[in-house]
């Protein structure tokens, strides 16, 4: 069983003490690279509480130098997994990052030992939130 461990949650965004955060991040996993491979992969749940879409168009990490959005999908009975260029949150809904669907691919760690991992969420070159994670396994 994997277990979140949330170390911060930080929401950006133009709102004031009363208003509700724009964009709410759950179920935060990030499973660690295997010693034979560069990829780690991160599950979470993004909840959009605006009455418009939220389109995240590029997610960052500073201990990796890359990361990407991806879909697994089942065509022919083959499992595929394709890049996302893009992910659309729609107004009050959710979008679940899980392994039999979305998820995120972190490639290549910038040190040997990963054992948190902050993801910073844009839209455009609007950072929305950026959200800590404990790396599990």
């Amino acid at each position: 069983m994997r277990i979140a461990t949330i170390l911060l949650l930080v929401v950006l965004g133009a709102c004031s003490n009363n208003a509700e955060a724009p964009l709410i991040a759950a179920d935060i996993v990030v499973a660690r690279p295997s010693p034979t491979r560069s990829t780690a992969v991160a599950y979470i749940t993004l909840t959009n509480a605006s009455r418009d879409p939220i389109v995240i168009t590029e997610i960052r990490s500073p201990q990796f130098a890359r990361v990407e959005i991806h879909e697994t999908r089942i065509e022919n009975d083959i499992s595929r997994m394709r890049r996302l260029t893009e992910l659309i949150i729609p107004p009050r809904e959710s979008v679940r990052l899980e392994p039999t669907g979305k998820h995120l691919m972190l490639l290549e760690p910038v040190t040997d030992d990963v054992r948190g991992v902050e993801l910073q969420l844009f839209s455009g070159d609007a950072l929305l939130m950026r959200i800590g994670a404990k790396v599990t396994r």
